[in-house]
């Protein structure tokens, strides 16, 4: 609601907003990875090579991509519409997991896929039929939004590959990932440039000046610019915290109640008018249908990863083995919950961290060292995950 409703004052400077938005996020990031840093030991070793930070900056570049496709055709696309076009991130996803990563497919998540795209459907193909698509849309960049889901989707699919078998600290990825966004928005600046791409026909910096006048309520019909860019802000940063404290602290089974209930409240804060004001939106019986339809499909495709969390759930209240009676062989290794990302469009980094690794000191704190233990680096061979051998364990130190 946030973005659609920035949109209307600043349709002129979608990259202006890129730009205030990516490196809004760089300093209030940074501050708590320094944050962490001081009240923990550091971070693992691993996630600061240079290897993990070249995963760190794919996923800014993919999020990058995505965040232009979105801006650039957010006022040209209502926002009931956009809510609807949002959840084709699911498809994508499952279509890329099942060719890149050989992901097996149920025929539940099949059915939910066909009940989606079902849904998209129904609320389009009335509008095709009749000319146009109503609403202030304009086709060519309904289809930009809806292929902008496209590098999300590759997005959840990288960080699945990357990422299942590595300790990830959430906060110092999102500063990573959000740093090298902001840097590839900054290269792909030309991308403005491009004629009919943009309203304003002004050079490049004259638009980023005036976007900048704009935020600052210093250009007529730019007065609550900046509180909305600001409100941005703090939703995209606040969204990407609780997500992750709420499959941590809660479980994925409510996580996907709460991310499912996101499109139906959006579609429907859209036709508020204490909400969106003059630009409130109304939605036809056909759309209704089709978001009850759009929603059965998510709710089937999600359903499994909710189940797969309860089982899990009730493993870990299972009692954990003795360190000092089981050995671990190299051929037989048990390895901790890897993290497993889905995407959700929702923060910075459109994902569920999952990587639950039960850090008593909390989610932020999770695979850094701890000052009230001695470190040692992991014994060469061993992948991220595996558990100390009974050698290590009994050397007196302690990996965290």
């Amino acid at each position: 609601v946030c973005f659609k409703k920035v949109g209307y004052p600043m349709q002129p400077y979608p990259y202006f907003i890129l730009l205030a938005v990516a490196w809004s996020f760089v300093p209030i990031l940074g501050g708590l990875v320094l944050y962490i840093y001081a009240f923990s030991g550091g971070f693992d070793p691993e996630q600061t090579s240079l290897k993990f930070k070249l995963k760190f900056f794919v996923i800014g570049a993919f999020s990058a991509a995505n965040g232009v496709m979105i801006i650039f055709s957010n006022p040209y696309v209502s926002g009931v519409l956009q809510t609807m076009l949002l959840q084709a991130t699911i498809p994508f996803t499952m279509l890329l997991s099942w060719t890149v990563l050989r992901s097996p497919t149920t025929r539940q998540q099949l059915f939910g896929v066909v009940l989606i795209f079902g849904g998209l459907v129904l609320n389009l193909a009335p509008k095709f039929s009749n000319g146009g698509l109503g609403d202030g849309n304009k086709i060519q960049w309904v289809f930009v939004f809806l292929f902008g889901q496209l590098p999300s989707a590759m997005l959840s699919v990288y960080q699945e590959s990357a990422f299942r078998q590595a300790k990830c600290n959430v906060i110092y990825m999102m500063f990573w990932s959000s740093l090298a966004q902001a840097v590839v928005l900054v290269l792909c600046a030309p991308i403005n440039l491009i004629p009919g791409i943009v309203s304003s026909n002004e050079p490049f910096f004259k638009t980023l000046e005036n976007g900048a006048r704009c935020a600052l309520g210093r250009m007529a019909g730019c007065d609550n610019a900046g509180f909305l860019l600001g409100g941005c802000i703090l939703t995209m940063l606040l969204t990407s915290l609780v997500q992750a404290l709420v499959v941590k602290i809660g479980s994925a089974a409510y996580s996907m109640v709460l991310i499912t209930l996101v499109t139906p409240v959006s579609a429907i804060a859209f036709t508020l008018t204490f909400v969106m004001g003059s630009h409130s939106e109304h939605m036809p019986a056909v759309t209704w249908v089709a978001l009850v339809v759009l929603l059965a499909g998510v709710t089937v495709f999600r359903l499994p990863f909710a189940l797969t969390d309860l089982l899990r759930t009730q493993c870990k209240e299972r009692p954990e083995p003795d360190l000092e009676e089981n050995k671990f062989e190299s051929s037989d290794r048990v390895r901790l919950k890897a993290p497993s990302f889905m995407a959700s469009r929702m923060g910075i980094v459109s994902s569920e961290y999952t990587a639950a690794g039960g850090d008593p000191r909390g989610v932020f704190f999770e695979y850094t060292r701890d000052r009230s233990k001695s470190w040692v680096k992991a014994k060469p061979g061993l992948l991220c995950g595996d558990p100390p051998s009974k050698d290590t364990a009994s050397s007196g130190s302690q990996s965290v």
